[in-house]
């Protein structure tokens, strides 16, 4: 209980007045009130006995009271009671859905396997508690952290099903944007160093469990120090603005699109070989000299690829494109170089204009 579980337990209570009652019990945790307490739902697994102490409408509410939303349903799936909470969370008055089957609020978020977990668990006589994303009568999403737990009968049959959750929506949207901020650049919208890090780790984990490939470039724009100096960092914003959208569009939906800081960006390309990997950066480059940007003129970048290695780690893959990347400025910039280890040697890459400044390892 202190941990925020579903407890079961066989007990007897020994009210001040009145019979004892004895019986398996369901003990579910309640949000806690504004008092900080926390609080839970004792609801008895077995038949209610004629003599308990509380008159029937002192428990309707009781449960309504409740601020965490309440449903009963039958062994066929047949909803047989909701509380107050359960309307205002849902927008479903209780006339609506008794005898409806609560599939009646699935958003179609989650996937099979999410239910069919549900169903084993009850089915097998026990609890189940997860955050579902279900859909209100408005046809608003909402996160409703639930348990639902079997109710047995004087028997030991299973004769209900109750569900008892609070609403999450307002906590799960507020950590969704803290991680969106956290992980996504200002400027561009795209993810942002951290992300792409996060990401190029698991890629590269699933790359050894399946023997495949991923492709890396690093993307700089050329010159781009004259750009800001010429015309303002307002303007700078601008074309850093539309390069990340050229690329973004010119990319599979599987790609992962950075920027890596200042005018770098990176592309993360999963099941790419050494060949589609360098044709992906080629295209870029191109897409990114094809056009003048507005106030600016033509601007061209220089691309570092190449793809990952069995067994390779975050800073050894990044660290060869980085060196393909200083090639490529080397050279001339405005164009694609390979890292030796692991690609075939690279075709020379024609500038789209002819280069204006050959300084050895210089990034501007």
């Amino acid at each position: 209980m202190r941990q925020g579980e579903v407890c079961e337990l066989d007990a007897i209570l020994r009210p001040a007045q009145g019979p004892s009652r004895s019986g398996r019990w369901l003990l579910s945790p309640l949000r806690g009130g504004a008092d900080g307490q926390r609080r839970f739902a004792m609801i008895q697994q077995s038949a209610l006995r004629a003599e308990t102490a509380f008159a029937p409408d002192v428990l309707a509410s009781a449960v309504d009271s409740s601020g965490d939303a309440i449903m009963v349903t039958d062994t066929e799936g047949r909803i047989r009671y909701v509380n107050l909470a359960f309307e205002r969370i849902t927008g479903y008055r209780a006339a609506e859905v008794v005898g409806e089957n609560p599939r009646l609020l699935q958003s179609g978020e989650h996937p099979p396997g999410f239910y069919e977990a549900l169903w084993r668990a009850v089915g097998a006589g026990e609890s189940f508690r997860e955050v579902f994303l279900d859909r209100a009568k408005d046809g608003r999403r909402f996160y409703i952290e639930q348990t639902i737990s079997p109710i047995r009968d004087a028997h030991g049959d299973v004769s209900h099903y109750v569900a008892v959750g609070g609403d999450m929506t307002d906590r799960v949207e507020a950590e969704r944007d803290l991680y969106r901020h956290a992980t996504t650049d200002r400027l561009t919208g795209l993810a942002n160093r951290f992300q792409l890090e996060t990401t190029l780790e698991r890629e590269l984990a699933r790359t050894e469990r399946y023997g495949s490939s991923v492709g890396l470039a690093i993307i700089d724009l050329d010159h781009f120090k004259q750009v800001n100096d010429t015309h303002g960092h307002l303007v700078g914003d601008q074309v850093l603005a539309e390069v990340a959208e050229r690329v973004a569009r010119a990319v599979r939906r599987s790609d992962i699109v950075a920027r890596w800081g200042g005018e770098e960006f990176v592309v993360l390309a999963p099941e790419s070989d050494p060949r589609a990997a360098r044709e992906m950066a080629e295209k870029l480059r191109r897409r990114i000299a094809g056009q003048p940007f507005a106030g600016v003129g033509r601007v061209t970048a220089s691309v570092g690829v190449t793809a990952s290695l069995a067994g390779e780690g975050v800073d050894a893959l990044l660290g060869r494109a980085d060196q393909a990347l200083y090639r490529a400025k080397a050279e001339g910039r405005d164009r694609v170089r390979c890292a030796r280890p692991g690609l075939a040697p690279c075709r020379p890459t024609p500038p789209t204009q002819p280069a204006t400044s050959r300084r050895s390892s210089s990034r501007v």
